[in-house]
């Protein structure tokens, strides 16, 4: 009778070391991209997640209503300069944009 109790014994490898290691750093290590399923794995989710948020305040900053646009409609004068626009800078943008253009 063993001393150690139920499962003492080390149960046989059914793979080689090297096998073993290598599957071990393909499942473990910080690859980029998973070899099995091709997605991202968390350090590239963390990369990704880090760009999305430079885009983003980039894209705000793109879409900010620029200073000569903001005092013109605080002018009082915006309606009769330009009536075809509404006064809201997410509508007028483009239309702002083509009429800076050919001044």
């Amino acid at each position: 009778m063993s001393e150690n109790g139920k499962g003492d014994k080390q149960r046989p490898l059914s793979v080689d070391q090297k096998t073993f290691s290598d599957n071990w750093e393909r499942a473990f290590s910080k690859n980029e991209i998973c070899e099995y399923s091709g997605l991202p794995t968390p350090v590239t989710v963390e990369s990704i997640q880090k760009e999305i948020t430079e885009l983003s305040n980039k894209l705000k900053s793109q879409t900010d209503a620029p200073d000569e646009y903001l005092a013109s409609v605080r002018s009082g004068m915006f309606w009769e300069l330009y009536p075809h626009l509404s006064g809201k800078w997410e509508l007028d943008a483009m239309e702002w944009e083509k009429f800076n253009v050919h001044r």
